[in-house]
């Protein structure tokens, strides 16, 4: 019997998610009851989040803090696990937009003038992806 369970794997500049194959064994208890061990039941797959890089490229886990929408562009603003701020500008025109970004990051409803950041997710977890460039090319719920 086979066990399968991811394990992540952090790193300043890398995250990744390694499959696990656990093999699990057969024993029989001082009892005569047959069990099962493996060498990673610790492990809780349900706790595990995930995100696969591109090799060349990099993901660095962040915390959502703001967000200003401006005529034409709107501007993020994360937190790193270091405490370093990360801001990008994202272009608010459909077909000039570089970052794939969730569609529920500003306020779904705001009662006045433009949006702001969607107060649900201020202080969520996210993970930002680049390229093998250095370019940041998505953002997505870190889950």
């Amino acid at each position: 019997m086979q066990k399968h369970q991811t394990h992540r794997v952090v790193s300043r500049r890398w995250l990744v998610t390694i499959p696990l194959v656990i093999a699990a064994s057969a024993c029989t208890s001082a009892a005569g009851v047959a069990t099962e061990t493996t060498a990673a039941e610790s492990t809780s797959s349900s706790s595990v989040e995930t995100a696969i890089a591109d090799a060349a490229g990099d993901v660095r886990p962040a915390t959502y803090r703001s967000a200003t929408v401006y005529a034409g562009s709107t501007d993020y603003s994360f937190e790193d696990v270091d405490g370093e701020l990360i801001r990008f500008r994202v272009s608010n025109l459909p077909d000039e937009q570089t970052v794939e970004l969730p569609g529920d990051l500003l306020e779904p409803d705001p009662l006045e003038g433009p949006p702001g950041p969607n107060p649900e997710l201020l202080g969520a977890e996210f993970l930002l992806i680049y390229n093998s460039d250095g370019e940041l090319i998505r953002v997505q719920r870190s889950e």
